[in-house]
């Protein structure tokens, strides 16, 4: 199964880094394509097959369009002639309906949102599955992102929803940290140890959440002891509207995910 990715900025590098860790595919199954030298020459470098041919990309079985939301369609309009191939878009605002319009009806799309900590092998990303497609094929494609975190197949339908819950919302947890730190800082704690305990802090909750199963809600009310400083550090944020906060964000986020389209 040959794999391509017309595209070769930071997005493609995290999804052939996770591809190749996970040893679902070699870097000989994988080639890059990109109007840049400079992106080509990092990942021959690094042992993949580049070319600067936008023809030779769309020779693979798998097409991953991981080019900026503003040029798929100047890339789309050349793949008109391609049959019998699985098209991945990634980017917000492109429906499967709108890249269609591009292909020969024999092509599936499937669509997905990854968000950046698949760069560290961490993602967490969103995947549409072409209804024509069989479950083998789809298994396969989800199987491409699952070496840069976890996979969770919905409808198109709820895929602006998702935008504001994962694909966004890395940037308010790197605010959260940001927040923790400064308030380290605040009492005299050293900036550099501040974010480290910080980040450190986020992570293991994370992972208590995820490892555990327990609802965060019961996690949350195991911290806060009966009179003791958990519990008045809650009473805070509720006061100065921190849940309301991050559901005006995620709604912001849901607005424009709707106007992109």
């Amino acid at each position: 199964m040959k794999i391509s990715f017309v595209g070769a900025g930071n997005i493609a590098t995290a999804i052939v880094n996770g591809i190749v860790k996970s040893g679902v595919a070699s870097k000989s199954d994988i080639l890059l394509n990109d109007i840049s030298e400079a992106a080509l020459n990092r990942h021959k470098e690094n042992g993949f097959t580049v070319s600067g041919k936008l023809s030779d990309a769309l020779s693979s079985d798998i097409i991953f369009l991981t080019v900026k939301p503003q040029f798929y369609f100047d890339v789309l309009e050349k793949m008109g002639e391609i049959k019998n191939k699985t098209v991945v878009t990634v980017a917000p605002g492109i429906t499967v309906e709108k890249v269609k319009k591009y292909l020969d009806s024999s092509n599936f799309v499937v669509r997905t949102m990854p968000n950046t900590p698949m760069f560290v092998g961490e993602g967490a990303t969103i995947i549409v599955k072409d209804e024509k497609m069989s479950d083998e094929a789809f298994s396969y494609v989800k199987s491409l992102f699952e070496g840069s975190g976890k996979v969770c197949e919905l409808p198109e339908k709820l895929l602006d929803g998702a935008i504001g819950l994962m694909s966004s919302a890395p940037a308010y947890v790197y605010m959260f940290i940001e927040a923790l730190a400064d308030g380290g800082v605040m009492y005299g704690i050293d900036r550099k140890t501040s974010i480290e305990l910080a980040a450190q802090t986020v992570l293991g909750s994370a992972k208590m959440v995820l490892e555990t199963g327990e609802h965060p809600a019961k996690l949350k009310d195991m911290v806060c002891s009966p009179g003791g400083t958990t519990i008045r550090a809650v009473k805070a944020l509720e006061q100065e509207g921190f849940r309301n906060a991050v559901l005006s964000a995620m709604e912001a986020c849901y607005k424009r995910a709707a106007e992109m389209k």
